[in-house]
């Protein structure tokens, strides 16, 4: 008896970095939806989108420009250091700069916030009661956080907090991409893309010297179930927004 074969989106949504276009977020929103983008992902460290500094009007008019450019925020990008959270001299505005972005992505759609949690074995009991706090915000909010830090934890048990994955820093760790999204599937909320070439350094997908199978993580994606966007993560990459558009094409076959 021939076995079902699993189907599979081959085009599944990306959504490119808002900092991938080296302009203003108002004329990066544009550029991006110009070149065939449906999402985007925001930074709460750029100029003009701290969340602390975004009061409500200047929100609104956020996702006003969104609609207008045909736009759906995918998630929000917050790279704290994991040790600001765990030194005392830093965790308030750690904390604080956390609790102002996982605000905003309940604001913009309940979407997932990326960043990179301590690993348990490196905090003290002091983590737990930052993390109570992190975890109620989420509650009130709806959004969720995705926690790239590696090894990747198991987060089954957590409502608030899922895994984030990064295919350049899994290779990094001689890990695999695809095995880690099986390993993980439902719990995966939020899936980047990005190469990492023999030199070590992070690029598109398609390179020669390339070494994620992205086909393959396009497949396991799918059989996961993961729905949402996957960000091309631009960062560390020569010219972020030229392989962006690459990236989109290839992904999509040509068809944006």
């Amino acid at each position: 008896m021939a076995h079902a074969v699993p189907q599979f989106n081959a085009s599944a949504p990306l959504a490119a970095l808002l900092t991938a276009v080296n302009a203003s977020p108002p004329m990066a929103l544009k550029q991006i939806a110009a070149a065939g983008f449906r999402d985007v992902q925001l930074d709460a460290r750029q100029h003009g989108l701290r969340p602390r500094e975004l009061d409500r009007s200047a929100r609104r008019g956020l996702a006003a420009d969104l609609r207008r450019l045909e736009l759906r925020a995918a998630g929000i990008d917050m790279w704290i250091p994991p040790e600001h959270f765990l030194d005392s001299a830093r965790v308030d505005h750690a904390v604080h700069a956390l609790l102002a972005t996982i605000d905003l992505a309940g604001e913009l759609g309940r979407m997932p916030v990326s960043l990179a949690l301590p690993r348990p074995e490196t905090t003290d009991d002091s983590w737990q009661d930052v993390l109570k706090t992190i975890r109620d915000a989420c509650d009130r909010s709806g959004a969720m956080l995705a926690d790239h830090a590696l090894p990747l934890r198991d987060t089954e048990a957590d409502e608030a907090i899922g895994v984030g994955i990064d295919p350049a820093s899994l290779l990094a760790s001689s890990e695999d991409p695809c095995a880690a999204v099986h390993a993980h599937a439902e719990r995966v909320t939020s899936a980047r893309l990005s190469d990492l070439y023999g030199t070590g350094m992070r690029g598109p997908i398609g390179h020669q010297d390339g070494r994620l199978d992205w086909r393959g993580y396009q497949i396991a994606l799918s059989v996961a179930g993961y729905n949402r966007p996957v960000v091309v993560d631009s960062r560390q990459w020569s010219e972020p927004w030229v392989g962006s558009r690459q990236t989109l094409a290839l992904w999509t076959g040509g068809h944006s």
